[in-house]
């Protein structure tokens, strides 16, 4: 609903204005004000899309009121009606960008003609400011996207020739990745869109598949108050749909060159939740908090990290054992004996995994572990025998280039398929979390980048080639969203598929 401004120092002129607004059905939300200074005064607490005032007015005239109304609003239309018809007072007020002049007493045809057209030049600017915002919007999420993935600030500069792109990157300050364990994002879009209308600090939001999206933070907000508004997030999620939710929070951006950084180690910092259940927030100094006679979290901590060992999960392995370390040292309530039980276990499975030092070296080593002082010197033993675990078994970085090349060939043949980390973990035998460790590591992208560019490009080839389609191009990519397809496309090449094929077209 457009909302007007009346302004007449006469009730009986502003009345006969109101019947007219009624009698021709206009949909307005309408103030009255008896002077300009009152009405100046309405206009800097509120936003109006039309001042309809008179002229001649006490204390200020229509046509001073007129020329400070739009200092406070450029965009405001404005509508002159006054007895008097000269010609110089039709000549201040196009000056003064009045949209037009009416003359006292009003002609009823000329009152409805006048407001339609104010109406529609009002209906249509707002249009055209949304079509700049969504243009906008859209070519800073293809920015960021290309600056996640790892393209070089200096790269986009140079391709888009404006810095206005590191003109809004400069302004993030933290960034929180936002993630599910299933698609959420394809059909929940509005409810993400009305949680960051309702955030308590200013952000910019990017969706990076149906799994992941990112906020960008405008302020250095303390890293205790992200977590109570994740929660926050988190509870609102879980009332509404059932689903749990996690977040990880980055460390202050001192420069728009740590955001490609900052996001990896956010997604390195995700990778606890595959170790830590009842938390959904991870940060870089994440500490756990864990009962110091919980033996039953002990027996699946050692189960964890006997697979570890089997597996060649070092990542995994280190993140398990300092979990035990950290337990034991928050608490003084265990007995040494079973401590040292506990961790002396875990180095003999290390070693006998390892089957290289003889038995004689292992006794001395597990004997040296029950006359240690302190934890955090049996915590160093465990620490030098996993590094020469890992170093024994690093000719195994060829298998890992070998798994890789597995995973992408399964990206290849099967990615219009339900594709995810655990699918694609389970094909190479291997832990979601170890799989997405190396396979960033070889292809300094991670897997699910990895398999939106592949989608993406075979969609474009589809595009460039064929006729099928869009719709079905986008199934055959893996998007059953037909709409989700497209946003997806636009994000990664700035254009729709449809605008996209039409460019070829034109190009022939």
């Amino acid at each position: 609903m457009l909302k007007i401004l009346i302004v007449d120092d006469e009730f009986i002129e502003r009345d006969g204005i109101i019947f007219l607004i009624n009698k021709f059905s206009f949909d307005f939300d309408i103030k009255e004000c008896s002077d300009g200074e009152e009405a100046l005064k309405y206009l800097k607490e509120n936003s109006v899309d039309i001042l309809f005032t008179d002229v001649k007015m006490p204390f200020m005239d229509g046509l001073e009121l007129s020329k400070s109304a739009k200092l406070i609003h450029p965009n405001l239309k404005i509508i002159i009606f006054s007895g008097f018809g000269e010609f110089e007072y039709a000549k201040k007020a196009i000056g003064l960008g009045v949209s037009n002049y009416i003359l006292k007493p009003i002609n009823q045809l000329e009152f409805k003609k006048t407001i339609e057209n104010v109406i529609e030049e009002v209906v249509w600017e707002r249009k055209e400011k949304q079509k700049r915002e969504i243009r906008s919007f859209t070519e800073k999420e293809h920015v960021l996207l290309k600056i996640i993935s790892g393209t070089s600030i200096e790269n986009l500069r140079e391709r888009f020739s404006l810095d206005a792109y590191t003109d809004f990157i400069n302004k993030y300050k933290r960034m929180i990745l936002m993630e599910f364990d299933n698609d959420f994002f394809h059909n929940h879009q509005g409810f993400i869109k009305e949680i960051q209308n309702n955030l308590e600090i200013k952000a910019d939001y990017l969706n990076l598949n149906p799994q992941q999206s990112i906020f960008f933070l405008f302020d250095s907000v303390d890293e205790s108050i992200l977590k109570k508004i994740c929660i926050k997030i988190h509870n609102r999620i879980l009332e509404e749909y059932e689903v749990d939710c996690y977040f990880a929070i980055s460390n202050l951006l001192t420069s728009p060159y740590l955001i490609s950084e900052e996001y990896y180690n956010m997604e390195h910092i995700m990778e606890q939740r595959f170790f830590i259940s009842n938390n959904c927030i991870f940060s870089k100094d994440f500490e756990i908090s864990l009962e110091s006679t919980d033996e039953k979290f002990d027996n699946t901590m050692l189960k964890n990290i006997e697979y570890d060992i089997k597996v060649k999960d070092f990542y995994g392995l280190r993140t398990h054992v300092n979990v035990l370390i950290k337990k034991f040292s928050a608490k003084n309530a265990f007995s040494q004996i079973y401590v040292k039980f506990i961790l002396s276990s875990i180095y003999r499975n290390i070693h006998q995994e390892m089957q290289k030092v003889g038995e004689m070296d292992l006794n001395e080593k597990i004997d040296k572990i029950y006359f240690c002082k302190t934890i955090q010197e049996i915590s160093d033993i465990l620490n030098n025998i996993i590094n020469s675990m890992e170093k024994r078994f690093s000719k195994e970085s060829l298998n890992n280039r070998h798994e890789i090349e597995l995973v992408k060939s399964y990206i290849y043949k099967n990615y219009g398929d339900d594709l995810s980390l655990d699918i694609l973990a389970e094909h190479v035998y291997m832990t979601p979390s170890y799989l997405s460790s190396i396979f960033k590591k070889e292809t300094s992208m991670g897997i699910n980048g990895f398999i939106k560019n592949y989608r993406m490009e075979k969609a474009k080839e589809m595009l460039e080639d064929t006729n099928i389609k869009i719709k079905e191009i986008g199934n055959l990519v893996g998007y059953s969203n037909t709409s989700y397809f497209c946003q997806s496309f636009k994000e990664f090449y700035g254009l729709t598929p449809e605008k996209y094929r039409q460019r070829d077209d034109a190009s022939e």
